[in-house]
């Protein structure tokens, strides 16, 4: 994130725009994208974890909540993991 946020700083900066060639700001763009890119990977694979509500067992209690753990093999976007394990196909929970 530290990077990401670097080079955004970077290749948003007014300053630097006028005073770098143009080759050294788009590579700084490039590097910005990529780094954001890297981020957003790095948060969706940090995910090991769905929580989801179920009936609660104790009277007076609206609901209880449960987890499933989503890690999988080919580490597939958070949406597709969490209904791979929660869906009509996976453990039988009901989405």
């Amino acid at each position: 994130m530290r990077k990401a946020i670097a080079w955004a700083e970077i290749s948003g900066d007014k300053r630097l725009q006028d005073q770098l060639p143009p080759s050294q700001m788009r590579d700084a763009t490039e590097k910005a994208k990529g780094n954001r890119e890297g981020a957003a990977k790095a948060v969706r694979l940090a995910w090991s974890h769905i929580l989801f509500p179920v009936k609660a067992a104790a009277p007076g209690v609206a609901f209880d909540l449960d987890q499933l753990s989503i890690a999988t093999k080919d580490r597939a976007a958070i949406p597709a993991a969490v209904y791979e394990k929660a869906g009509p196909r996976g453990d039988g929970i009901e989405a």
